[in-house]
């Protein structure tokens, strides 16, 4: 005895089917819902007040940006803005922290001191800074991050109060963070954050140009007006403070959320429409096994009707069918869904600054959204057999036994709804072709050096031992020197960027031959400083001119190298040797003889861009921080190594940031390869369906003509006659399908043109090589039911009559 409703005890394989049809494909919504609910929904990592927002000037022309702000318009904005509670900055700055019997070098940003209490952060132990405590006997505050506290301090629990050396000055530990607390906005591998005095923030030696700006909206303000308003005081205060810093950016007031996860927030909402998409062939999949069903049972219906079941009755039973086979699909869904939801957060590198968020759960959310799912689908699928039994014709159903059931609007539906399928996945699939043939044009970039055989690490040296330019370079000339001595290594050299960047971090330049002084200029491109062996270990070479030598130093003159596409630019049809530039990022005092042009290179991230550079000789500009390259075999010198090499030269200097150049480059791509993983997912379960519901049309459609095919095989049909007509009816299906995905495809891709790397235009070739895949896919379902075709014996056909 059962306790199923009967039309499911007498169905169990196919209903089977339906529960797991719809189970997979409610899944990949449930799985993408779960995202948007701990991305979006949940709050956000360590920060208590969703009111905060950051406060940057923008280049409206950027693809990137750097959401910073110059001291002047911080300062200016603090004191004329209404719509803000608190105000704080903070700045990036890496220190020497001396612990109980170690250095170390740490990223340790400067911050106002109402920069926590206004982000809603509690610490651990002690307190935040405040500007209560942000000074004590004329040493700053000092937040520990977790990880510093242990490493470095052995975790000891009395470390409040204490003072730290950082560089050559004493600090105030006043307490410290919840274990992995990170401001991603500031960048990874914060260790520590030192209080520096608001109204001399901008005057530290050494610190940034642009600032990060946060501030809490005031009561009753929300972004939008907070928006208006700076944009409107930005220009206002950009007349007054004139800098070639500021001259074409848009002051803006961004959601904390927003500049953490940024376009992240886009995807991730195109991937739950794709998913509804999945979910939508899955229900028409089902549609037409359940339609299948439904006619098979025309006897059945006709059986109740005559024995005076009311229509009531009947929807009733039809209900109570399809909800509990909708019911086992939610449930499992969920299943899925909770346990691919975690597992796809380890798709995401640190980059992403996601490992802070709340990883996707089963939460009410998602359970009240899959419920109210189960009970809409149930309901419509309660309607498909409800309407067959409504509109049967009783007396010649009931004296056929409901043969010839794929006659009338019911029976041609079944075609229709495989269309749709086939819709619906040929969308999913050149979605997923397009990101697929960007990710691998992706991979190919050539970045203009050989991003594989290079490994990179920052070192920074403090203190007053290492004021002087000749100092600091005589010591990375020693590094660059002891670790290229190492086994495995090719060359090693120093430069003063990690990476190449874009242009949201350029410097402002002019020509010997301007009229226009240096603060107001237009003219903009990144600053680097490298040494001598920069370009060995790049694999750059001159295109015209010379690259630096050993003539080059701090005593010659100063000169500077710059890339083809900033020579083309500023120097069209003709040669830029021997012209002359002055640059803002050097003070903007000397002027540079250009004696070199190198190839252009691309910056990183998932729509890589030319950069127009200007490079300098370390020996003429060397910065306490530098970056080192080490360009290797194949395998680069172990870490430890690395760091040894750096301790003997100088127990104070330390390795940070250190990763594989090439991982670097991956993982800025992070977006486009984690929408590909899913989207090709996605796109592999629609044709998997696709493929399933025409088997189960043509299936159908054969068995129920079983009659008319014995009768063309008795006037003289052949077995491939029968095969062609079969085959030529799943022709017309697909056709259908496969040109009303094209033209959707088509229009829907578009919307992608220029947000996609190297994917300029909707291919006319692409959706070829989609609609041919997807009709050999279709091709192959078809062929089992047209092989059953072909073996109708017309004996047997014509005694069921």
């Amino acid at each position: 005895m059962t306790l199923l409703p009967p039309g499911l005890s007498r169905h169990r394989s196919l209903n089977l089917a339906v529960a797991a049809t719809l189970s997979l494909a409610m899944a990949a919504a449930m799985i993408v819902s779960g995202l948007l609910d701990a991305f979006l929904a949940k709050p956000l990592p360590h920060i208590v007040d969703d009111r905060v927002v950051l406060v940057a000037e923008n280049d409206p022309a950027e693809t990137q940006n750097r959401n910073r702000i110059t001291w002047d318009m911080a300062r200016e904005l603090r004191r004329r803005t209404q719509s803000f509670s608190s105000f704080a900055i903070a700045s990036n700055a890496a220190y020497t922290v001396h612990g109980f019997d170690n250095t170390e070098v740490a990223y340790v940003p400067r911050v106002s001191p109402a920069l926590f209490n206004l982000l809603g952060v509690r610490a651990q132990l002690g307190s935040v800074i405040t500007p209560a405590n942000w000074e004590t006997a004329g040493q700053p505050a000092f937040l520990l991050s977790d990880s510093l506290w242990r490493r470095r301090f052995a975790a000891d629990p009395d470390i409040v109060g204490r003072s730290v050396r950082l560089d050559d000055r004493n600090a105030t530990v006043v307490g410290v963070l919840p274990p992995g607390f990170e401001l991603n906005t500031l960048g990874s591998g914060q260790q520590g954050w030192v209080a520096m005095e608001p109204d001399r923030l901008g005057e530290v030696p050494g610190a940034f140009v642009r600032h990060f700006a946060f501030a809490k909206l005031a009561e009753g303000v929300t972004p939008g007006q907070a928006d208006a308003e700076v944009a409107r005081l930005g220009a206002v205060i950009r007349q007054e403070f004139p800098t070639a810093a500021n001259r074409n950016l848009e002051t803006v007031a961004l959601p904390l959320r927003d500049t953490l996860l940024g376009p992240f927030q886009q995807q991730l909402w195109i991937l739950f429409y794709l998913a509804v998409l999945v979910l939508v062939v899955g229900c028409l999949n089902c549609a037409a096994l359940l339609l299948t069903q439904a006619l098979h049972r025309r006897r059945e219906f006709a059986v109740r009707q005559a024995l005076g079941a009311s229509q009531l009755r009947l929807i009733r039973q039809f209900w109570t069918e399809n909800i509990v086979v909708t019911a086992a699909a939610s449930g499992g869904a969920l299943l899925i869904a909770a346990w691919s939801g975690p597992a796809l957060i380890t798709l995401l590198p640190a980059a992403a600054g996601a490992d802070g968020f709340a990883l996707p759960s089963l939460s009410g959310t998602l359970i009240g959204g899959a419920t109210l799912t189960a009970l809409v689908i149930a309901l419509i699928f309660a309607v498909v057999p409800w309407v067959i039994a409504r509109t049967l014709p009783l007396e010649s159903t009931l004296r056929s036994g409901g043969r010839n059931a794929a006659t009338g609007l019911a029976g041609k539906a079944g075609p229709w709804l495989v269309s749709l399928q086939i819709v619906a996945a040929f969308v999913l699939t050149a979605g997923a072709f397009v990101l697929v043939k960007s990710g691998k044009a992706l991979e190919e970039t050539d970045y203009g050096f050989p991003i594989e055989e290079l490994y990179q690490f920052r070192v920074s040296v403090r203190g007053d031992e290492f004021a002087a330019m000749e100092t600091r370079t005589r010591f990375f000339e020693q590094v660059r020197l002891e670790i290229a001595a190492l086994p495995g290594v090719g060359s090693v050299s120093s430069a003063f960027l990690s990476y190449p960047v874009p242009s949201a971090t350029a410097s402002a330049f002019v020509q010997r031959q301007d009229s226009v002084p240096l603060a107001e200029s237009t003219k903009q491109a990144t600053v680097d400083a490298v040494s001598n062996a920069f370009f060995t270990t790049h694999d750059l070479s001159a295109i015209q001119g010379r690259l630096f030598n050993s003539s080059d130093r701090p005593d010659t003159r100063p000169v500077a190298i710059i890339t083809a596409g900033l020579a083309e630019r500023y120097w069209p049809g003709e040669s830029p040797l021997g012209q002359e530039v002055r640059l803002q990022r050097t003070g903007g005092q000397t002027w540079r003889e250009i004696v070199g042009v190198i190839p252009d290179r691309l910056s990183s991230g998932h729509r890589p861009q030319v950069i127009d550079g200007i490079i300098l000789p370390l020996s003429q500009f060397t910065p306490s921080g530098t970056s080192v390259f080490v360009r290797h075999g194949g395998n680069p010198p172990p870490l430890e190594t690395l760091k040894r090499v750096i301790w003997d030269i100088n127990p104070n200097a330390s390795i940070f940031f250190e990763s594989a150049v090439a991982d670097y480059y991956a993982n800025s791509a992070w977006q486009q390869r984690f929408s590909m993983t899913l989207l090709v997912a996605f796109a592999a379960l629609a044709i998997s369906l696709c493929a399933a519901g025409l088997f189960a049309v043509l299936s159908f459609s054969v068995a129920s003509r079983d009659r008319e095919l014995g009768i063309r095989c008795a006037l003289g049909a052949t077995t491939l006659d029968l095969r062609r007509e079969v085959l030529a009816g799943a022709g017309r299906i697909v056709a259908a399908g496969l040109v009303g995905g094209a033209l959707v495809s088509f229009f829907a891709l578009r919307g992608l043109e220029g947000l996609i790397y190297n994917i300029p235009t909707v291919s006319s070739t692409g959706l070829l090589t989609v609609g041919g895949f997807m009709a050999a896919i279709c091709l192959v379902a078809s062929w089992w039911p047209a092989r059953n075709a072909g073996k109708t014996d017309p004996i047997v056909a014509l005694r069921q009559d």
